[in-house]
């Protein structure tokens, strides 16, 4: 199940940052009817928000700044205070990296994580049920979730899904050196028809580069649009290392009606996990046929046949294309040439923005054998 909280006693749930007491948050009510309860905390640049069952229930602005502390990080009491001590249980604790959104709350409520613990190819034995198993068993002796099946789940499901990893090193797809663990798929992936969280970064021994990756150079993945295609609003794709896909990389497209506001962040296309070049077929993330108001942060793109990254179309409006790497490796410096443009936007796409004012917000757009941003 999903991060859980019960309370047998009137309480008070709250967040709080010791160095600013204006940015916590409270709810104060009682919760003693001896029911788990879901409760999480998230804290972005402006913002600290309160959620019980997936409802935001209070918030508060601050003008914090994180950083290293002597002292703990502590659940269920202030620092220190024996008197706030709660005295419910607790289950199911997780902290992540980084401001979960409203619908990456409220999904993790609604249906527990589809978690992917296998990088085999295998399709889920019974679709629509809820629950991602493929009917084998994983490299640890558990029933197996590969990403095929954890996809095909997500599309049958009306709610929000998240799809985590948890792959044991025994699989057959681990490397250790570099660090990944390869999924190389037999057939296309169904197109991503239901807004998702897909979030490779949760995959145990991540530490800031992608360690999942997606090679595409199976003969029966040849006909892939994509590696993963988009046609859903709201979702993230996050954390993955594709290469070697005869089609696009990563691709959002609005054709059925859906591709709005999604975030394709920290993935390298057309980089291996060892920082190599390896192709794309095409385009390395495409955003076309409408697709309106996405954001492309922090990825790595190289190897494209044609542009890096390629808006087109009316309709593909109001994108936001910030922090990527666009020719060159990760490290910032080290040529990955695309051969046509490194960031394109064509065909009556209009209102997209291209990097900012703020720190972190510009491009690299680097080695192209055309131009680096063309408009």
């Amino acid at each position: 199940p999903p991060p859980l909280f019960n309370e047998t006693a009137t309480t008070e749930i709250y967040t709080y940052t010791e160095s600013s007491a204006a940015s916590d948050v409270y709810k104060r009510q009682n919760i003693n009817d001896g029911q788990w309860h879901h409760v999480v905390g998230v804290m972005d640049a402006t913002t600290v928000y309160l959620y019980v069952d997936g409802v935001e229930v209070d918030s508060n602005p601050h003008s914090v700044t994180l950083s290293d502390t002597a002292d703990p990080l502590t659940f269920g009491s202030s620092n220190g205070w024996a008197s706030t001590e709660y005295e419910g249980l607790l289950d199911e604790v997780s902290v992540y990296g980084r401001a979960l959104s409203p619908a990456e709350v409220a999904g993790m409520y609604s249906q527990p994580p589809l978690v992917v613990n296998s990088t085999d190819d295998d399709a889920d034995a019974s679709i629509g049920n809820g629950v991602c198993d493929t009917g084998q068993t994983n490299a640890a002796g558990v029933p197996e979730c590969t990403l095929r099946a954890a996809i095909e789940e997500a599309n049958a499901v009306g709610s929000v899904d998240t799809i985590y990893f948890d792959i044991p090193q025994a699989d057959s797809g681990y490397s250790a050196s570099p660090l990944s663990w390869t999924i190389t798929p037999t057939a296309a992936y169904d197109d991503i028809v239901q807004t998702v969280v897909i979030d490779a970064t949760t995959q145990p021994g991540f530490s800031g580069d992608p360690i999942i990756q997606l090679d595409g150079s199976d003969p029966g993945a040849a006909g892939a649009t994509a590696a993963l295609t988009l046609e859903a609003n709201n979702s993230l794709i996050e954390g993955f290392i594709v290469h070697s896909w005869a089609d696009e990389g990563l691709e959002i497209d609005a054709s059925t009606g859906a591709g709005d506001n999604n975030t394709l962040r920290n993935n390298w296309v057309g980089i291996d996990a060892g920082e190599n070049v390896q192709s794309i077929g095409d385009v390395g993330i495409l955003l076309t046929v409408g697709a309106g108001g996405n954001t492309v942060i922090g990825n790595v793109v190289g190897g494209a046949t044609t542009a890096g990254i390629l808006i087109r179309n009316a309709g593909s409006d109001n994108n936001t294309v910030i922090g990527n790497y666009i020719g060159v490796g990760p490290d910032g410096a080290t040529p990955a040439a695309n051969s046509g443009e490194g960031i394109s936007i064509d065909d009556a796409a209009s209102g997209n923005i291209i990097g900012g004012t703020t720190g972190g917000a510009g491009n690299i757009s680097a080695n192209s054998c055309s131009d680096g941003i063309d408009v």
